[in-house]
């Protein structure tokens, strides 16, 4: 009997550890799907961007960490561009409501963002 609660406990530790990277994941991929930066048109000031997120369940629009994940994809989409993810600011933040389901409100999330590109 020892030994049978001796490997449950491993096999829920193991289980516990490999969904907490399985949550930590998440995020990055989810940034693909959830996410998109819109490039300034031609002949507009090449510093301002867009950038839009949508907020939905697992990513709450009322939710600080969800909001913390969402400018974690910002940075993140920033440097995949050539713009410094260190030196931004947000012009302005506006929210569209999407849809309303039964697992929660979906919205998406239009950040004007002031950008430098990376110093080559």
């Amino acid at each position: 009997m020892v030994l049978g609660m001796s490997v449950m406990r491993m096999s829920w530790r193991a289980a516990t550890a490999a969904a907490f990277v399985a949550l930590s994941a998440c995020a990055s991929v989810d940034r693909a799907q959830m996410s998109q930066l819109v490039p300034p048109p031609a002949g507009s000031d090449p510093t301002l961007i867009r950038f839009v997120a949508v907020a939905a369940p697992p990513y709450s629009l009322s939710s600080p960490d969800s909001e913390d994940v969402r400018l974690q994809w910002l940075r993140k989409t920033l440097a995949d561009n050539g713009y410094d993810p260190d030196h931004y600011s947000i012009v302005s933040r506006k929210v569209v409501a999407m849809d309303r389901a039964l697992l929660g409100e979906s919205h998406r999330i239009f950040y004007d963002v002031r950008v430098q590109p990376i110093a080559q």
